[in-house]
């Protein structure tokens, strides 16, 4: 099973009320199909501007070997966790692009990536690497393995900006209205 980062967004407290309605016929599929899922692409493509500002931690700096190893064609594309683009690709194409994960069900709306890589640049790790950069920056090739440590990158905070969150409430309570009022 391939590691997986992931959001979810359940509706918390009014899931009780909700699953009653839905037992009624209601289906909040469209809603989070639709608006909520470009509520959350635009979270995506505005933490990733941000460098991890907007979900509040600004991601760790690229390390010299890293700043010097995007000097190389094709590579360095754009900010941190931009290099090739697949990370953002998969985060920010309303779920649709490659490696993208994306599930609606009546009550919930799960968005991700199955990028092996994104779990460990979430959480940090211990990288093993055979360069380091001398004084004059030139790379020093290694005979050993030096163990780095690499700091997390929280792609996904542990809760949405309050912002969002509104945002997502106003999309469910505007198509609740709609539903309704029908």
């Amino acid at each position: 099973m391939n590691p997986r980062l992931d959001v979810a967004i359940n509706l918390g407290p009014a899931d009780l009320v909700l699953k009653r309605l839905i037992k009624q016929g209601l289906d909040l599929t469209p809603v989070l199909g639709g608006e909520v899922n470009s509520i959350l692409n635009d979270f995506f493509k505005q933490q990733f501007a941000s460098e991890g500002v907007y979900g509040g931690a600004k991601w760790a700096p690229l390390a010299p070997v890293t700043l010097l190893a995007r000097k190389r064609r094709g590579h360095g594309r754009g900010g941190i966790l931009r290099d090739t683009n697949k990370l953002w690709a998969s985060l920010t194409k309303m779920g649709l692009g490659p490696n993208a994960v994306r599930s609606i069900r009546p009550l919930s709306l799960t968005r991700g990536t199955s990028l092996k890589y994104a779990k460990w640049i979430q959480s940090g790790y211990v990288s093993p690497t055979f360069i380091v950069l001398g004084k004059n920056g030139q790379v020093i090739p290694l005979r050993r393995r030096v163990a780095k440590r690499v700091a997390a990158r929280m792609i996904v905070p542990r809760r949405l900006p309050s912002q969002v969150s509104q945002r997502i409430a106003e999309a469910i309570a505007r198509f609740m209205r709609r539903t309704h009022a029908q």
